[in-house]
């Protein structure tokens, strides 16, 4: 019976601590935390990644000041730049509205010489929604 609650320990704890999803979902980050979490989500297969993006950058969303020195990969959904003042509504959409099947995830974890931002770059994730009267309502309230 020790061993049995020994080896159950040992599966929980190792289930929780090497999971396929990366733990921080902390909505900003420091530039090298922001590449290594886009890397860490770029491996992940479609379900976990879209999990991933949808609870840092639509749950977990918050407006902050600039001199935190903190940022957030480039999120575009769409063709819409989705910023940290997203009114209530869109956010509510997306986070209730989308999943991983009516969606497509491309995410570019390194700057492309075609890219030129004014701010640093921290990674781009674009998403397009897939069914069309998905995209009609969500274009509705952009």
């Amino acid at each position: 019976m020790k061993g049995f609650l020994t080896i159950l320990a040992f599966l929980t704890i190792s289930t929780f601590s090497f999971g396929q999803v990366p733990t921080d979902q902390t909505y900003k980050m420091t530039r090298q935390d922001n590449f290594d979490w886009l890397k860490k989500v770029k491996d992940l297969d479609d379900k976990s990644q879209f999990e991933s993006i949808r609870q840092r950058l639509l749950i977990n969303r918050k407006a902050t000041t600039t001199d935190q020195n903190l940022d957030s990969p480039i999120f575009i959904i769409d063709g819409f730049l989705i910023t940290d003042t997203i009114d209530l509504k869109t956010q509510n959409f997306l986070i209730n509205q989308l999943t991983f099947e009516n969606t497509n995830i491309v995410i570019l974890e390194q700057q492309t010489e075609e890219f030129i931002w004014c701010k640093p770059f921290t990674g781009v994730i674009a998403m397009t929604i897939t069914d069309n009267k998905m995209r009609k309502k969500f274009k509705k309230i952009k």
